[in-house]
């Protein structure tokens, strides 16, 4: 069994959520990594700057001797509220100063050493160590190595530059925090701050990307639909002309101009294809009525000589008999001329049709007594609802009933039955006519409307037939809008149905 959808929209439409979700997640795929790496340049940023800010002043407070209580003190009171954290180690005698909000989690130690090997690992050279104001002999010195007079105030250190720095991410229970670094070698600046807003971000907006995801999918699958629902218009209108057109219309012809050049040709050739067809019905039809009355003209003068040369025979003699014979076999050869016009014209849609309002109850009863004295020795039932009008060409449903009663006459068993029922159903006047006979093989049943078609001979082979009947039975219900259908078929009885239109 095939998945593949039936219909084209639908085979669109699926395609188009197939493609667009292939192309979002290959944008996701690439675009998902940017979006990390742009957020954490920014977070870097901003971890600079408040290095930049608060961190520096924080390093100038101290000298090689250690820091000035006080100062300390304040600027812990003035960092307390920052985001970020700071701490400075110096590796050779393990002195480390850290901010008031440096969190309980990290040891400024280990992450100092990280630092010094990110730089030997990256092959970064180390930066001079920054440097202060003159000494005591006026000679240029280092921050960290000045001497000043015993009691004499320490140099406010220019703090490091933050042109060669460092960043690192490092994990502990469960929390992530982003690392600058300066080191001169010995000396380590480190300033921290977690990443938890960072993470919260991305994952708000990975939430955020993954709910727009079915959103867009279902927004391209409505386009999709709109779209080749307006794209296979056309073919729609083109099904529709095609199923409304009948013989009687054949010279009706789409009009191309406004369709899309695609569809245009498809139109033209529908167009061409109609204009062979209905020049072929034309033809058929012609023939058929010219076949027809060419035939009947001299028919009719042979059933003339044969009628003289019957009356003229010596009454029981060989003469009479042939004569006799052949004036019958000339009358059914007209009758089935005339059959063939009168199918020929349905097929063309010429068919002489004079619609009236017909008592199709009391039609009935009238044929029904014609079948009484055609088959004396059949029992006839019926049941006939009473005064059941339809609108249509009365000799056309005489015709067609009748048919339907010569064939249950021909096909019954000997002294069998006929039952009748009309009633209403629905939108329509209904007529089952059952008859006693033998059971028609499915094969066969299917094909019992056909043209010249007769069931075996082998059921009546005394049956004389041309397979017309039912035939033109099916013709003229057609035109009426009805219906005729083999209801049943066993080994009790055979049914057809008939269903017209109730008239309004």
């Amino acid at each position: 069994m095939s998945l593949r959808p039936k219909t084209w929209r639908v085979q669109i439409v699926l395609l188009m959520i197939l493609v667009s979700g292939i192309s979002l997640g290959i944008f996701i795929v690439v675009f998902w990594p940017t979006v990390r790496i742009s957020n954490y340049k920014r977070f870097d940023a901003e971890l600079t700057s408040a290095a930049l800010k608060d961190g520096l002043p924080f390093v100038s407070l101290f000298h090689p001797q250690g820091p000035r209580p006080r100062q300390l003190e304040m600027t812990k009171v003035q960092l307390d509220g920052e985001a970020a954290a700071f701490s400075f180690r110096d590796l050779n005698d393990g002195r480390t100063y850290q901010s008031g909000n440096w969190p309980d989690l990290l040891d400024s130690g280990d992450l100092s050493r990280r630092i010094v090997d990110l730089y030997v690992a990256q092959g970064m050279e180390f930066p001079e160590a920054p440097r202060i104001g003159p000494d005591r002999l006026g000679r240029e010195g280092s921050a960290w190595r000045p001497q000043p007079p015993p009691g004499a105030p320490p140099p406010i250190a220019a703090g490091p530059r933050l042109d060669r720095v460092v960043f690192d991410s490092v994990e502990v229970d469960d929390q992530r925090w982003r690392v600058l670094g300066f080191s001169d070698g010995v000396r380590v600046f480190v300033a921290v701050q977690s990443l938890a807003a960072v993470e919260e971000e991305l994952a708000d907006f990975s939430k955020a990307l993954l709910m727009a995801v079915p959103v867009a999918l279902v927004f391209v699958g409505l386009a999709a639909w709109v779209f080749a629902g307006r794209a296979i218009a056309p073919v729609k209108r083109l099904i529709h002309a095609t199923s409304s057109i009948t013989a009687q219309d054949l010279d009706i012809r789409l009009d191309a101009l406004n369709e899309p050049e695609e569809f245009a040709d498809l139109i033209k050739v529908y167009n061409a294809m109609l204009d062979r067809l209905e020049k072929s019905f034309e033809q058929a039809g012609r023939f058929s009525a010219d076949a027809a009355h060419e035939q009947n003209t001299p028919l009719m003068i042979l059933k003339g000589h044969l009628d003289e040369l019957l009356q003229s025979a010596e009454p029981e003699s060989l003469a009479q008999q042939q004569a006799a014979t052949a004036f019958e076999e000339s009358k059914r050869l007209q009758d089935i001329i005339a059959k063939l016009l009168t199918l020929s014209q349905a097929d063309s849609g010429r068919l002489p049709f004079t619609p009236v309002q017909v008592d199709f109850s009391g039609l009935i009863l009238e044929i029904l007594q014609d079948v009484e004295v055609m088959a004396p020795e059949l029992t006839i039932d019926h049941k006939v609802a009473p005064s059941l009008h339809v609108k249509g060409d009365y000799s056309l449903l005489r015709q067609c009933v009748f048919n339907l009663f010569s064939n249950a006459i021909k096909y019954n068993r000997p002294h069998g039955f006929i039952r009748v029922a009309l009633s209403e159903s629905g939108e329509f006047v209904r007529l089952e006519i059952t008859n006693a006979g033998e059971i028609i093989p499915v094969d066969q049943a299917d094909r019992l409307f056909d043209r010249f078609y007769r069931a075996d001979p082998s059921r009546n082979p005394e049956i004389d037939g041309r397979g017309l009947g039912l035939s033109l039975a099916h013709e003229f219900a057609r035109v009426h809008d009805g219906q005729l259908s083999l209801q049943r078929n066993d080994r009790d009885a055979i049914a057809f149905r008939l269903d017209i239109p109730v008239s309004s």
